[in-house]
């Protein structure tokens, strides 16, 4: 129910509730358990990154190097460890 929630765009928590008929308390409860599920499976530590050079140089960019690729994000510039953690949580 609660990634039927979060897919759910505009409708109030209150609502929610009144629709499948559970009470406010019951469904912060199990939000609550959901979030710690969430953040128990995501990585932690080090994730690799693996630079590649670009074959196919971006339109935006003049030299067309590929820095690094993250989750499927392509840098073609130098960028910090915080930004590249950022993008990979």
């Amino acid at each position: 129910m609660m990634e039927e929630y979060e897919r759910s765009e505009g409708l109030s928590v209150r609502d929610f509730c009144e629709l499948h008929d559970i009470s406010d308390g019951t469904f912060y409860n199990w939000q609550k358990r959901y979030r710690q599920r969430n953040e128990a499976a995501a990585p932690k530590g080090f994730l690799q990154v693996e630079v590649v050079a670009a074959s196919v140089p971006a339109p935006d960019t003049p030299s067309g190097a590929l820095f690094a690729e993250v989750k499927g994000i392509r840098l073609y510039q130098p960028v910090t460890a915080d930004y590249l953690k950022a993008l990979a949580s």
